[in-house]
């Protein structure tokens, strides 16, 4: 019921402080392939260990030889939530893995854009989304900009470096099964197949249906005419939900 988040940058460029930086988990890699990303992480279950070496995933590791040149601790957090990098110190990683972040001209990502700004047709009203997490997180619609704030414990999600509040353009949610699959209660997720799920945007929430064919190919989104959903451009926050519970849309 505790979830971790993962950031996905386009480019880090100025970002001076990312963290806390942890330890990998297996359906991680999933979403990392999902847009081509190197995987950054200080430590790794031992199901991410076999996914990242019989693989062969892009990653830059904090337990490794080079870690101590790409990650950090903070003074201000005890360990293990105070690990940090920078984007000087991410780009010198991808030098030391050999990793490099340029696409061919070719490269298509996961995620389709819409040029004009837009709230989809249909569905229903979504000015509040309820998340069944332990944390008991939420979204807020702000009508004057358009975006979605996100809570949780009862007050604003504040990130810690910037104090601002998480606000996010596009919530795409995505019902997947789940189960437990150690006694240390790692879980397993199943991310390829098809499912259901939300696009919510401005104010409206449609039903989507996601599909993936294999854990080599990406995952793509698609509405109820079987067209792949076009985003708003902004940051998108993904929600992977049991599909045990539900999410409450109002």
């Amino acid at each position: 019921g505790i979830t971790r988040l993962m950031a996905v940058y386009g480019d880090p460029t100025g970002v001076e402080k990312i963290g806390s930086i942890r330890s990998a988990r297996h359906y991680y890699i999933d979403f990392a392939r999902d847009n081509d990303a190197i995987y950054c992480h200080f430590g790794q279950s031992k199901y991410a260990e076999a996914r990242i070496a019989d693989e062969s995933i892009k990653t830059i590791s904090g337990l490794s030889g080079y870690g101590s040149q790409v990650y950090y601790r903070s003074t201000d957090r005890k360990a293990p939530h105070n690990v940090y990098t920078t984007d000087e110190m991410l780009e010198k990683g991808v030098t030391l893995t050999n990793n490099e972040r340029n696409h061919p001209d070719t490269y298509k990502g996961h995620l389709d854009f819409s040029a004009i700004d837009y709230a989809p047709e249909g569905g229903v009203d979504a000015n509040k989304i309820s998340i069944p997490f332990d944390s008991k997180p939420y979204f807020e619609y702000n009508t004057e900009d358009g975006l979605y704030y996100r809570y949780q414990y009862g007050e604003k999600h504040i990130d810690r470096e910037t104090e601002e509040q998480l606000a996010f353009k596009n919530i795409i949610v995505q019902y997947v099964f789940e189960k437990s699959i150690s006694k240390e209660d790692h879980q397993d997720l199943t991310l390829t197949g098809e499912g259901k799920g939300y696009f919510i945007t401005h104010g409206k929430a449609v039903e989507i249906t996601w599909k993936r064919a294999s854990d080599k190919d990406v995952t793509r989104y698609y509405d109820k005419e079987g067209n792949e959903i076009k985003l708003n451009i902004g940051k998108t926050f993904f929600e992977y939900v049991s599909n045990e519970k539900q999410i409450t849309i109002e």
